[in-house]
């Protein structure tokens, strides 16, 4: 039996693990840093996996970037609809974490639930991880659940998330459909100004 796919997969992982070290650094560090917060003595290595398909995404995407600038378009096919499917996936799971994070948590005020300590303290770390997560909210409701955010009772069951190519950095970007994005005024943000908003308003902060 071959092991061609998983070979594949190893080979790849490795190769953007040492492309992409500094990041892979910066989410190990966060990793610790968001445990301790949970205070969650087993550790589990759910982030480290978030790493890995983050450093993975940012090859592929700096190989796009390269490809248009040479071809003058996205390369299609299975690469793309592979890319396109694991940016969702690194968006859902990255969510999750920091949603699972700010409920085993407590605010420096002893602030619980989805409430920000009051005033709100940019030195307060679960603050900074509910900021965090409420960004990535703005863009996960549409893709998971079909309906704009902050919009409970919406009915049109055919409503789906924009999304769109960001052609100078070879990210897929999708448009804000629900809260202000406190990223930038963009209508269009990209999965990769996504993973940097995360590493640098955490990383600062925690």
């Amino acid at each position: 039996m071959s092991y061609y796919f998983t070979d594949a997969l190893e080979s790849l992982t490795s190769v953007a693990r040492v492309q992409q070290q500094q990041v892979f650094e910066r989410w190990m560090e966060l990793d610790t840093q968001l445990t301790e917060l949970r205070r969650d003595r087993e550790r589990p290595s759910s982030f480290r996996l978030d790493a890995h398909l983050d450093v993975i995404l940012r090859c592929i995407e700096d190989e796009q970037s390269g490809f248009i600038s040479d071809q003058g378009d996205i390369r299609k096919g299975g690469a793309l609809w592979l890319q396109i499917s694991l940016s969702k996936q690194w968006l859902f799971s990255t969510y999750e974490l920091f949603r699972t994070t700010v409920e085993k948590s407590t605010c420096l005020e002893g602030t619980t639930g989805t409430q920000f300590c009051q005033p709100k303290s940019k030195k307060c770390p679960r603050c900074n991880v509910l900021r965090v997560k409420q960004e990535l909210s703005s863009f996960r409701i549409p893709l998971a659940k079909h309906e704009p955010a902050g919009c409970n009772d919406y009915k049109d069951s055919n409503f789906h998330s924009q999304m769109m190519f960001e052609k100078d950095g070879g990210s897929v970007g999708w448009k804000n459909q629900g809260y202000p994005s406190k990223i930038n005024d963009k209508v269009v943000t990209s999965r990769r100004e996504l993973s940097d908003f995360v590493l640098d308003a955490l990383t600062a902060n925690l």
